[in-house]
């Protein structure tokens, strides 16, 4: 039972090999007339959120914010490990085991008392009381092939200290206080985004745990979880909260002329942008144009919660040229880096060669005017040299003298 504005959980929890998928579904009609609608992560108007894990064994968070009076029914959550589960072609080998909860919701504050905690599982179980901190459902699936399930149902509930807020706070320390476990606790540990932190998992039986945050920054922000290992498992989420952390991908970008420019930025920490804009920049880096994706065929945007990408269109090296900067913003705060886009001539890639021609025209040039400026005696012209008359005269007088005597 819940009252209008409220907000309600339902957890599940599901142990088989292999793990199974788990599915939220809300049922409408009497049983042989019910009709189902699976629910999905921000249906209802971005009211209903699903969170879901598949380490191990398959947890599932189902939460109802702001609750209305149509929020009222029958929640059903359902699993399955058959590998046809989803195939509408093919029978699936195993049924989905499912398990439902009823939620009320009231629009005054006198709830009808004679409740007890528990899932409404069949007529001859008890409805959630106002009282209950939340609903647990924990199915057991030890084989693909079985079709047995079993709910245990948990009173338990989990005190967190507040939200981390990385504007104000530079170091933090997150804490859980266990209440009213239905079996002991065998240990615990804590998770970030899903991964154990190291050096966190103990074998203590302490129902109130801290874990140390010695710098809040965009590294350390993200979802942690304290996680109680009891029968069933019990975990809660604390957010760590900072503004974005957004860097260019390259800090410069090269193109040529009429061709197309993609310019990258990426975004770390959490929570992720939800808005990005790109800035076209002056030579001072004061902002010259805020471009608006779809109001110039020129320019197109793709955004993701941590990538924004730019497409500039048909280049042109007077207007295209220069720093374009690109900023992400969230709900903690904004940030920004800057890219420089260098355009280039439709001749560039001509330089090259262009220099290589002017070298060799160059070179013959010397050439040729070397070879004009030469004396006529130092040309060669390839004959071989004039034989010399000495030896010729030194023979005759050699005659000469020996006819004299």
């Amino acid at each position: 039972m819940k009252l209008l504005e409220d907000n309600a959980e339902l957890d599940c929890e599901v142990i088989g090999n292999p793990i199974p998928e788990v599915q939220w579904w809300f049922i409408e009609g009497e049983e042989r007339n019910e009709t189902g609608t699976q629910l999905f992560d921000g249906a209802r108007e971005d009211r209903i959120h699903i969170n879901a894990t598949y380490i191990n064994h398959a947890t599932s968070t189902l939460i109802l914010n702001n609750l209305t009076l149509n929020d009222t029914g029958v929640y059903e959550c359902r699993a399955s490990n058959d590998p046809d589960r989803n195939d509408l072609r093919t029978p699936p080998k195993v049924k989905w085991i499912r398990s439902q909860a009823n939620v009320i919701v009231f629009e005054q504050h006198n709830v009808p008392f004679g409740g007890h905690c528990g899932e409404h599982v069949d007529s001859n179980v008890p409805i959630r009381s106002a009282m209950c901190p939340k609903i647990s459902f924990f199915i057991y699936s030890t084989t693909s092939n079985t079709e047995v399930g079993r709910v245990i149902i948990s009173n338990a509930a989990i005190t967190t200290s507040p939200e981390v807020n990385g504007q104000n706070q530079t170091s933090a320390t997150l804490s859980c206080n266990l209440t009213n476990p239905t079996f002991p606790v065998k240990g615990h540990y804590w998770t970030n985004n899903g991964k154990i932190i190291d050096k966190s998992e103990t074998n203590s039986d302490e129902l109130y745990i801290e874990h140390e945050i010695k710098k809040v920054d965009y590294h350390s922000a993200g979802l942690y979880a304290c996680v109680f290992l009891t029968e069933p498992q019990v975990n809660a989420t604390i957010e760590v909260k900072v503004p974005p952390h957004v860097v260019a991908y390259k800090r410069s970008e090269n193109a040529n002329e009429k061709d197309k420019a993609v310019l990258t930025c990426m975004s770390q920490g959490y929570p992720l942008p939800t808005d990005w804009t790109w800035y076209k920049l002056k030579d001072d880096e004061s902002v010259e144009t805020a471009i608006v994706n779809g109001s110039d065929v020129k320019y197109e945007m793709k955004n993701t919660p941590n990538k924004t990408m730019l497409y500039v269109k048909d280049l042109d090296i007077n207007s295209d040229m220069g720093m374009y900067q690109c900023q992400g913003t969230n709900q903690m705060g904004s940030d920004s880096d800057k890219i420089q886009l260098r355009v280039r001539s439709q001749l560039a890639a001509l330089w090259p060669f262009l220099g290589i021609v002017a070298e060799v025209i160059i070179l013959i040039a010397i050439i040729f005017i070397y070879e004009k400026r030469r004396k006529p005696d130092e040309i060669n012209d390839g004959s071989a040299p004039l034989k010399s008359n000495a030896a010729t005269n030194h023979k005759d007088k050699n005659v000469r003298q020996r006819n004299s005597n």
